[in-house]
């Protein structure tokens, strides 16, 4: 694919195009040292890593540098945009780094990607909690309210490590509650025990919020019936 390229850069970083560039390309850029006042053969270059940002100085005794990527608050654009990619695509931390491994590609360590993501990508729980309160609100004025409940497991259920549950208003569509399960949870005595304790903690969820279910929608397991009869 061939395109013209303008001399302007986008003024997001989130617009703009990003490249897989070799080192040995980028080494290229530095024959010279760019330095206007300087211009020598650089016989030597310094090179330092945060995370996938690469900082180039030159070794001949000058501060000129060159960064592999724009900074967000003296942070690496892409560190930050490799961690919401991620986690906004579902994939996990481990997929990324088994293809970066692969690739011999220096991307953000484990620890500063779930650092990134409590910093700067989970606040969007905050408006999941804001827009779920006042759903919450309008709700507590209607009679009659239908829920539609399942779990959804990360592998077929007898053998499942983890599960999501999730109610459903019916008459607006809207998702009203979810909670995330795993096997390792002491309340989880196996995998086929994770779909009805999250109904009942959901449904606990809804409670205390004063929001009392008329009709619950949801399959034939067992257990679910009896905590139905409740």
């Amino acid at each position: 694919m061939e395109y013209t390229c303008t001399p302007t850069v986008p003024q997001s970083v989130v617009e703009e195009q990003k490249f897989l560039v070799f080192e040995s390309s980028l080494a290229e850029l530095f024959v010279r040292c760019p330095k206007p006042t300087h211009l020598s053969k650089v016989i030597s270059l310094q090179k330092s890593l945060f995370g996938s940002r690469l900082i180039v100085r030159c070794a001949a005794g000058c501060s000129s540098t060159l960064s592999s990527q724009p900074t967000l608050k003296k942070m690496g654009a892409r560190n930050l945009l490799l961690s919401a990619a991620v986690l906004f695509s579902g994939n996990t931390y481990t997929r990324l780094h088994d293809i970066a491994d692969h690739l011999n590609m220096p991307i953000v360590g484990e620890t500063q990607f779930y650092n990134i993501q409590k910093q700067y990508l989970f606040p969007v729980n905050e408006t999941w909690l804001s827009m779920q309160i006042a759903i919450f609100d309008g709700l507590s004025t209607v009679d009659r309210i239908v829920m539609a409940g399942d779990g959804r497991c990360d592998s077929p259920r007898h053998c499942a490590k983890y599960m999501t549950y999730t109610l459903m208003d019916e008459e607006m569509g809207y998702i009203m509650e979810f909670c995330v399960l795993s096997t390792a949870d002491p309340n989880v005595k196996n995998s086929n025990a994770m779909e009805p304790v999250g109904l009942r903690e959901c449904l606990d969820s809804l409670q205390q919020f004063g929001i009392n279910v008329a009709v619950l929608t949801t399959d034939r397991h067992v257990t679910i019936r009896k905590i139905m009869r409740l």
